[in-house]
């Protein structure tokens, strides 16, 4: 899907990145990330993938997501 990820405009994107992701290399999340139209919002947590399931990255996480939400829905 990364190769296609320009093709979600107008559909509002967050995308939330751990940036020390052993899974998924950060450089790529950001590579899609510039290469996906507005509206467009990249939370970048400096934590490892699965960091973000636990605290206090959770919280932060859950808080940009509901931000999001608030902001496009």
């Amino acid at each position: 899907p990364i190769s296609l990820i320009h093709l979600i405009a107008p559909t509002p994107l967050l995308m939330i990145a751990a940036e020390h992701d052993k899974l998924i290399p950060f450089d790529i999340v950001v590579s899609a990330y510039e290469r996906t139209p507005e509206p467009k919002s990249l939370k970048i947590l400096p934590c490892g993938h699965f960091d973000v399931y636990n605290e206090p990255w959770v919280d932060e996480a859950a808080g940009a997501a509901i931000d999001w939400f608030e902001s496009h829905l």
